[in-house]
């Protein structure tokens, strides 16, 4: 890999893991966010009201200063008293919402990366990059996209570290879409269906974490067996790729959803 296509994918993988920590955020934070940030600029606000008055405190003396000593400590002490409720607002919520927090969105950025992972996972050609629906969000602390293109349908879960391995699994029978994304030699390893095969790089390491994965993946596989159709898998660095060639949008989405919560629970 040439040092600009690595830049290229260190710029990349800031700006995708910048979103997440974004979209991760405002999930959390929920509604109470205005209250939050309302308590920050009380904060600010009695150091620059501390600010003015210290010089004028020490000017008047006797009572006068010290009852303005207390305004900018009034204001600190409503920050932190607005800033504790809207945490434990936070909180409250946060434990009786379910486990998954998904934060759907529409963010280009993380579509245009997605895509560029699809492309270079050699499922899909760069002149048939065009997409119709599509999704993003954020999952269990994972960001997803999900899109459709005139070709195939494509979920694409951004890891939290790199894998460190490469995992190529298709449906029996069937060609890799485009190229295989790897030159290197392959070695089979076992798939938790007949139907699909599947491939790591030929080094007991790589196989053992794809073995892992694919594994792991099981309850992904056989949803998708149940809808009618085996997906496409590559994962590679720190992108999980599915890719179908009928499903839907809603199809992918919800398969996507639940091969987040598989790795998760790893």
């Amino acid at each position: 890999m040439s040092i600009w296509l690595k830049l290229k994918k260190i710029a990349n993988d800031v700006k995708l893991d910048s979103q997440t920590a974004i979209e991760t955020s405002r999930a959390r934070l929920g509604a109470q966010g205005s209250m939050l940030l309302g308590a920050i600029g009380l904060v600010f606000l009695s150091f620059i009201v501390l600010a003015i008055i210290a010089p004028l405190g020490a000017k008047t003396g006797g009572l006068l200063s010290y009852l303005l000593s207390f305004i900018p400590f009034l204001i600190l002490l409503g920050g932190v008293i607005i800033a504790i409720r809207g945490l434990y607002r936070t909180f409250k919520t946060q434990s009786a919402a379910s486990k998954i927090v998904h934060k759907g969105a529409i963010a280009k950025s993380a579509i245009d990366i997605a895509i560029s992972e699809i492309v270079g996972a050699g499922l899909l050609a760069q002149n048939e990059s065009e997409y119709s629906n599509c999704l993003s969000g954020n999952v269990h602390g994972f960001a997803i996209v999900s899109l459709q293109t005139q070709k195939m349908g494509f979920c694409v879960i951004r890891l939290k570290e790199d894998f460190k391995s490469i995992l190529i699994a298709l449906p029996r029978g069937e060609i890799w879409p485009i190229k295989l994304p790897t030159d290197k030699k392959l070695s089979p390893v076992t798939a938790p269906n007949n139907s699909l095969e599947a491939w790591s790089f030929d080094n007991l390491s790589a196989r053992d974490k794809a073995q892992n994965l694919i594994e792991t993946l099981a309850p992904v596989i056989n949803m998708a067996q149940m809808g009618g159709e085996l997906p496409f898998i590559c994962v590679q660095e720190r992108a999980l790729i599915l890719g179908f060639k009928n499903a839907d949008l809603g199809a992918i989405s919800l398969i996507g959803n639940e091969a987040v919560r598989c790795i998760a629970s790893i």
